[in-house]
């Protein structure tokens, strides 16, 4: 099996991606002022329509709270944009941490609204490494 690729390293967030498996995969790593959160997110919308992939996995685990006004950017502004690239499936490894845990409540009940499958697990699993 293909390793993952990497798209962009910084200390923070990275992106990776497999053609084979066509698995996209965000790292995150601690707190994001809009700009970088919007940023990173619009990037890897592009990666993921760039490389035709099939399933998005945000590694949460160590992301702290995502505001509110990112939250409803999220939800009215970018989850539409996800649903028109394709992507119907979303996995995100949960974080530790209590408050980014109700912010991502939050986008998951709309995006469940918006038809978006989402699946939360614990921990990465190797198909996703």
């Amino acid at each position: 099996m293909a390793s993952m690729q990497s798209i962009l390293e910084t200390e923070r967030f990275s992106i990776y991606y497999n053609t084979e498996t066509r698995v996209l995969r965000l790292d995150w790593d601690g707190f994001f002022r809009s700009e970088e959160y919007r940023k990173h997110l619009d990037y890897a919308l592009e990666v993921f329509k760039k490389y035709r992939l099939k399933k998005w996995v945000n590694n949460m685990k160590n992301m702290s709270v995502i505001s509110l006004q990112d939250q409803e950017w999220t939800n009215n502004d970018w989850l539409g944009r996800v649903l028109e690239a394709g992507i119907l499936q979303m996995v995100n490894v949960t974080s530790d941490d209590v408050f980014h845990q109700v912010s991502m409540r939050n986008i998951q009940n709309y995006a469940n609204l918006c038809g978006l499958r989402w699946q939360n697990i614990d921990k990465l699993e190797k198909e996703y490494c």
